[in-house]
């Protein structure tokens, strides 16, 4: 993968790095985006928009078939059969 620099910045007291808006408008990013970022070597790090989380998923399976959410927690019928087989309960 080639790069190339588009800027620079500082990080300030607060470990923050603030990338300019110019910046974020040409790659696509908002205010309040979440970013992953990578390790890649030495001293380099990559920044890419972090995925949206799909809350039509199963968490355990990432399957779209109908679910329950426990705590903010998505599990598809197949997982929660799993679970209560490994707990030893019957499905009601």
């Amino acid at each position: 993968m080639k790069m190339k620099q588009i800027g620079t910045t500082t990080i300030d007291d607060f470990g923050r790095v603030l990338l300019q808006s110019e910046i974020r408008s040409m790659l696509g990013w908002q205010v309040g985006s979440q970013v992953d970022v990578y390790y890649a070597d030495g001293n380099t790090a990559l920044l890419q928009l972090a995925k949206e989380p799909r809350h039509d998923l199963c968490d355990i399976c990432d399957e779209a078939e109908r679910h329950i959410t426990i705590k903010g927690i998505n599990i598809c019928k197949g997982c929660t059969e799993n679970i209560l087989q490994l707990s030893s309960f019957k499905l009601v």
